[in-house]
């Protein structure tokens, strides 16, 4: 019995001093010390990303204000609340009421303005950047005539400022026009995109330069619409120049135009299986909508325009709309 335990202690000893084993300890040592240096980590972490979040914000009401002002030209009119969140990214997040971006060129309420935060702000506000701004759940306000001067606006602050589910209310500087709801929109560096619902159909804008030409593309699925509109000139009420092509159901157009004060349309044609014709004229959006256009019939199916009741559609559509006011001559060839 003894000599069996003078053997277990001899295997035992060799093995302590066995190179495998005492790598093998030597590793376990090093994952051991790992972990608790990980643990440490993530406290350190954990602790430096939650602290913030018992911040008095209120008391820096008045340098974030100032941030906006001088960065963006943003006015904050009124800041009912000011909240931390560290997930999924460190950010503050302000309901504002009143929210004006270069005095009227967007304005409105925001529920949710998010301020994304570096990590070197948490703990110093004075020092603001407002790399990344996200306008969420807000009611923005647009006269149409700023449209030119938004796309400008928000091309300069390219990946700086998105807007999402919000509602854009358009008006023509007096009266309401119509509204594009739960609207995202992405300012890329590449192309600026935007998503929402107008009528209650969903349409998809996308504009992008190249070349010294700004293309817009025009998408609204639920009626098979899908238009390009390519400007050789900059966007602007004043003096745009440039090429529509469209379609919608299956009526296809395109045309050539120029704005100046109007809408000027020319080289148009207009087709279906039943019609083919131009539209050339003028059109005034600004104050009050108003045409002035001649349609040049070149093919025409009348017996299946009557099957259709075409006329009658016509008639309803162009002569009994009070909205509607202008001059439609009709040649025929």
């Amino acid at each position: 019995m003894i000599n069996k335990n003078k053997y277990i202690f001899s295997l035992v000893t060799n093995l302590k001093n066995n190179k495998f084993y005492l790598s093998l300890k030597k590793i376990f040592k090093h994952v051991s010390f790992l972990k608790y240096l990980f643990l440490i980590f993530f406290i350190s972490i954990s602790t430096y990303l939650i602290i913030p979040k018992y911040f008095n914000y209120e008391k820096k009401e008045f340098l974030i204000k100032k941030a906006f002002l001088e960065k963006y030209n943003i006015k904050l009119e009124e800041i009912s609340s000011i909240k931390y969140d560290f997930l999924p990214r460190p950010r503050l997040k302000l309901e504002v009421r009143n929210l004006k971006i270069e005095e009227n060129l967007l304005y409105g309420d925001v529920k949710n303005l998010y301020i994304i935060l570096d990590y070197s702000e948490l703990y110093n506000i004075k020092e603001l950047k407002l790399k990344k701004v996200i306008i969420d759940d807000s009611n923005l306000n647009i006269d149409i005539k700023n449209i030119s001067n938004i796309y400008y606006y928000l091309k300069d602050k390219k990946n700086k400022i998105f807007i999402k589910n919000s509602n854009l209310i358009l008006n023509d500087g007096k009266s309401y026009l119509t509204s594009i709801k739960k609207t995202k929109l992405l300012n890329n560096k590449k192309d600026l995109s935007l998503t929402g619902s107008l009528s209650n159909k969903r349409l998809y804008l996308n504009i992008l330069e190249s070349e010294g030409l700004i293309k817009m593309v025009l998408k609204i699925p639920e009626i098979d619409s899908y238009s390009t509109i390519t400007i050789d000139k900059e966007i602007n009420f004043k003096g745009s120049k440039g090429r529509v092509k469209a379609k919608i159901l299956n009526n296809n157009f395109k045309f050539d135009f120029e704005y100046n004060e109007k809408l000027k349309i020319y080289n148009s044609l207009f087709r279906n299986k039943n019609l083919q014709s131009s539209f050339d004229g003028s059109i005034v959006v600004l104050p009050y909508f108003k045409f002035d256009l001649i349609f040049n019939l070149k093919n025409i199916n009348f017996a299946k325009l009557l099957d259709s009741n075409f006329i009658e559609k016509t008639d309803k559509i162009l002569l009994n709309n009070k909205k509607l006011n202008g001059k439609l001559k009709v040649k025929y060839k």
